[in-house]
């Protein structure tokens, strides 16, 4: 082992004491605490989807009760049709139930597919049945049996048909 007998001292450099001396930084002024501005901010988006739900929920209801009330009044005139004796007042309540029924369909924005005398169309149209026929009308629809419906350009039902072979 070696030991050395002569020890120089070295000299400081210039500052280094009054960095040595200098006081610790403190803190910021405000500390922020970032757990509790999270924890904040989950709850925030908790109430905000609960209550969007709820809006969601009610709305839902609301369409609901005005399409019941839409339905009451088809219901009134089955009600009055079955009540009226008579085979013309049964006719004339259930025409009046049809057309409160068709018109609220419209103004919903349902519309019926054309079926009878069309080319069949397998995107709107169901076949139920087929039939022989004359030559240069195979492919058409001959009957419709159910109406079909498209609920604003989309299909809601396919019309079922009878389609000529």
């Amino acid at each position: 082992m070696r030991t050395f007998e002569h020890q120089e001292e070295l000299p400081q450099p210039e500052g280094v004491d009054s960095v040595l001396e200098a006081p610790e930084p403190t803190a910021p002024p405000a500390e922020i605490d970032y757990r509790d501005l999270y924890l904040r901010a989950l709850a925030d988006m908790a109430n905000f989807r609960r209550r969007a739900q709820e809006r969601a929920q009610e709305t839902v209801e609301e369409e609901r009760t005005r399409l019941l009330r839409e339905f009451l009044s088809v219901g009134d005139n089955l009600e009055r049709a079955l009540a009226f004796q008579g085979q013309q007042g049964l006719r004339e309540g259930l025409q009046a139930t049809w057309e409160a029924f068709r018109r609220f369909l419209e103004r919903e924005g349902v519309e019926p597919i054309p079926a009878a005398g069309q080319p069949f169309d397998p995107e709107v149209h169901e076949a139920i049945a087929v039939v022989e026929g004359e030559e240069g009308e195979e492919g058409r629809v001959v009957r419709e049996v159910q109406k079909g419906y498209r609920y604003r350009g989309r299909l809601l039902r396919p019309a079922r048909v009878v389609v000529r072979r």
